[in-house]
């Protein structure tokens, strides 16, 4: 045991409050916040001493734990999130995981009927409030409405429209078009521009993504090839004149700089979770890219996005009504009350989604949309070794080839129909699916379930509305359990993007021109943080200008998927980093221009 008399009496103290506040923190994880606090180092066995003299020391017995990663000497944060589970049973460990609430006993159900749909186009705010907050009273982001238009100009003429051809020649410009996909910023920045100006019946949006894409090559002379290049990643083509005049005749409004610069507070607005609050009062939580559910706030920000992103996720899942496509469900050994809340409340029966509330990176109520009652489809996937006591598989049928066409590679198919118990009852939730195996003779590898009518819908195309969304199985798990770990070691140490970090606030006061580089900086940075490894996000513009947008691309249509292959040369210095960018940018739904589905490699 350790020597506790030695250590002084304000080190003992704050590892008591700390253990107190977090229950779940282990020796390991206070030996590096008591280095953090106070530049000394305690033994796991003097500080497992000081626990127990506190009576804070967690049952005997086995804890669930996911792979180690190196320590570092940083503060880490309590994280309330459900554990994810591996799929081959962990070893025994010391350390112990967060208190799982009890779950409830729930109906037996069959998700098989569909109501009819009524679809939302729009987001639109509720008037109501949160009931419990999550923080004592934070600031709502509240952005200022658009002015009446004050000025008109003429539409810009397209010369030509780009063809689809065999085989494109790009350039790694195509990751910047990748991100503007995901947040819709050039879009958002058209309808500003065209509410200050009344556009009338004209899109303006192509043009001014054109721009965007147009600075990496320099605006001052707009060549044919320049103006051809970015044309192929936008779909139109205009001449360097209508350009000249576009610029020209939206820098005449200086209150669209200023509309421009909001747009741009919102592109870096982070967004770290989503509070589901069902009709019967309960509530769970979604990540800002609404990979999965967990029991509280205390997401970890990897797993965050943008007010702009995350309203482009809510848009299409709760207001589109196309399916929701969650990587998998939470837990290891059992599954959370909270998901099982969640699906029900998807499904509209028992109970439904009364509203959603977005909270930013310190927990601040941003936003609250409102939901009509309403049946929302979705899929999940269970691993092997996940739930097996609640797990009753009560049928399956034969097993057929099936051909992943964006991975090129053979699987074999079986419908299937579990039932997912809870743990302390007897009811049951039931639901349709199929299993996913490498060969007829391989073991089961992943169960994909969902709520959709398999009498609507074919074995196969289930299969490929989850592989098409999280192609990337094993590694796309490890990767997750990787970066749930390593917020469990760094906390609150770990940086998120934001307009701080990227020095927005100086631009305030910019001019058109300048305010549309600064949202190519930001597309920049937002591959950056979320589509590379840790430490990618400190590659500085130049860097990323010379070794990624510079890379020679070739795109080419396979059926109706547009594959986009990079080819770096010898020696590359990035390749590591541009293969994992591209297993991140396949797990993300990317589109072309022509609404094509985008699959990277290298």
């Amino acid at each position: 045991m350790g020597v506790i008399y030695k250590i002084k009496p304000e080190v003992i103290n704050f590892i008591v409050e700390e253990k107190k506040n977090n229950a779940s923190l282990s020796c390991r994880g206070l030996t590096a916040l008591v280095h953090h606090k106070f530049s000394i180092k305690l033994s796991k066995s003097s500080i497992n001493s000081i626990i127990k003299n506190a009576n804070l020391s967690m049952p005997v017995g086995r804890h669930y734990k996911t792979g180690r990663i190196p320590k570092k000497d940083v503060l880490p944060e309590p994280i309330a999130a459900l554990p994810v589970f591996e799929p081959t049973p962990p070893p025994a460990v010391e350390e112990s995981k967060p208190e799982i609430p009890v779950p409830v006993a729930i109906e037996s159900i069959n998700f098989v009927a569909e109501p009819e749909i009524v679809v939302a186009k729009e987001i639109e705010p509720a008037e109501v409030k949160v009931p419990e907050p999550v923080q004592a009273e934070p600031p709502i982001l509240v952005v200022p409405p658009i002015p009446e238009q004050v000025a008109k100009i003429e539409e810009p003429e397209i010369i030509s429209e780009v063809k689809p051809e065999k085989e494109i020649l790009l350039s790694g410009a195509i990751l910047l078009r990748a991100m503007d996909d995901i947040l819709k910023g050039s879009q958002h920045i058209a309808e500003v521009i065209k509410r200050r100006i009344n556009f009338g019946q004209g899109d303006f949006s192509v043009i001014t993504e054109s721009i965007i894409y147009l600075q990496l090559l320099g605006l001052e002379d707009l060549s044919l090839e320049k103006l051809s290049l970015v044309a192929k990643l936008t779909g139109k083509q205009f001449s360097s004149g209508d350009i000249d005049l576009y610029l020209e005749d939206i820098q005449r409004v200086k209150e669209i700089s200023l509309d421009v610069f909001r747009v741009l507070l919102n592109a870096v607005q982070p967004v770290r979770c989503v509070k589901v609050v069902l009709s019967d009062g309960q509530s769970l939580y979604l990540d800002g890219q609404l990979r999965t559910a967990w029991t509280a706030s205390y997401v970890p920000y990897d797993f965050g996005a943008t007010l702009l992103a995350t309203k482009s996720c809510v848009n299409q899942y709760f207001f589109e009504n196309n399916p929701i496509v969650f990587h998998s469900a939470p837990g290891q050994e059992e599954l959370p009350t909270e998901f099982i809340n969640l699906l029900l409340g998807l499904e509209g029966l028992e109970k439904n989604i009364r509203y959603l509330a977005f909270f930013g990176n310190r927990l601040e109520e941003l936003e609250i949309f409102t939901l009509r009652p309403q049946k929302r489809q979705f899929v999940f996937a269970l691993w092997p070794g996940q739930c097996n006591a609640q797990r009753k598989i009560k049928k399956i049928g034969e097993f057929k080839p099936f051909y992943f066409a964006a991975m090129k590679k053979e699987l074999f198919l079986a419908e299937t129909e579990i039932a997912l118990t809870q743990p302390y009852g007897a009811k049951s939730v039931t639901l349709r699916g199929c299993i996913l195996q490498n060969s007829l003779e391989d073991k089961h590898r992943l169960y994909i379930l969902s709520n959709i009518n398999m009498a609507n819908l074919e074995t196969e195309d289930l299969a490929n509305l989850y592989l098409n969304h999280w192609p990337n199985l094993e590694e796309g798990l490890q990767d997750f359990q990787r970066k749930i770990e390593f917020f469990t070691y760094t906390g609150n140490s770990s940086p998120m993007l934001s307009a701080e970090s990227l020095g927005l606030q100086q631009h305030a006061a910019s001019d058109i021109k300048a305010l549309l580089h600064q949202y190519l900086l930001v597309l920049d940075a937002y591959f950056k943080w979320h589509f590379l490894p840790a430490g990618g996000e400190n590659i500085d513009f130049p860097t990323m200008k010379e070794y990624f947008y510079n890379l020679q691309v070739v795109a080419k249509e396979e059926g109706g998927l547009l594959r986009v292959t990079f080819k770096p040369a010898p020696g590359f210095r990035f390749l590591r980093e541009l293969k994992y960018a591209c297993l991140r940018l396949n797990e993300s739904q990317i589109k072309s221009c022509d609404d094509k589905a985008m699959w990277f490699e290298v």
